[in-house]
């Protein structure tokens, strides 16, 4: 029984934190990350550029990424397993990613626009300085024991655009 990708758009806007897996000089890495993701399956996350999985992303773009609900039970496991590219946006695509992840997350968005206090000022300053990348999956696992113990249904994607191939 297919399900078909609107059930993995609706599991990856209904989530905030993604597992990101990134490969570089020191080894693999993984490190969780708030994400905003778009009707066409991309997500979106920042990071400074100097952190571990910033340095590696630079160096090999390639990458792994998990999210999943919280479950307190076999039956109740759901989630997505990614691979693909991230890339960090610039310029006016910077803006425009920033801005989803921005409309996601409306408490952080009242923080950069208006912060209150010098600890969120200096939130806001490393949130708008922040490396802005897009995570364009090529491959997705939709796990989903809710329809059965071990259901799982795959889709390869385009490497060029991320649309289904």
């Amino acid at each position: 029984m297919s399900v078909g990708l609107g059930v993995v758009c609706e599991l990856l806007a209904g989530q905030t934190t993604a597992s990101l897996a990134t490969q570089g000089a020191d080894g693999p890495w993984v490190a969780a990350v708030f994400f905003a993701s778009t009707p066409d399956l991309r997500l979106l996350f920042l990071s400074a550029s100097s952190s571990r999985h910033g340095r590696d992303l630079t160096v090999r773009p390639d990458v792994a990424m998990e999210v999943h609900e919280n479950a307190t039970d076999w039956a109740s496991i759901r989630g997505v397993q990614l691979m693909g590219r991230a890339h960090r946006r610039t310029g006016a695509d910077r803006e425009a990613a920033l801005g989803l992840y921005l409309d996601k997350f409306p408490d952080i968005a009242r923080m950069v626009h208006a912060p209150e206090g010098s600890d969120e000022r200096a939130i806001a300053g490393r949130l708008t300085s922040a490396a802005v990348y897009c995570f364009v999956p090529r491959w997705i696992r939709l796990i989903d024991n809710s329809r059965g113990f071990g259901f799982k249904e795959e889709f390869v994607l385009a490497p060029e655009d991320g649309r289904l191939g």
